[in-house]
């Protein structure tokens, strides 16, 4: 939550787009919608590969 990663995070985005290079970032449940309509092509979910954990609960907010 501090604002200047944020910014940092923003920059290397932007940097990234600006070249057509697929940009990925880690997210939860709150932040992967938020990320992907920023721009990230691809997101780290979580460590959990079965039902119910917190990858699982991320993939549900994200999906149409």
């Amino acid at each position: 939550d501090d604002p200047l990663v944020e910014q940092a995070i923003q920059r290397i985005l932007q940097a990234t787009l600006a070249r057509g290079i697929p940009c990925g970032i880690t997210a939860d449940k709150e932040t992967a919608a938020r990320r992907l309509q920023q721009g990230f092509r691809f997101l780290a979910l979580g460590e959990d590969v079965g039902p119910g954990g917190p990858a699982s609960a991320a993939l549900d907010v994200i999906r149409p």
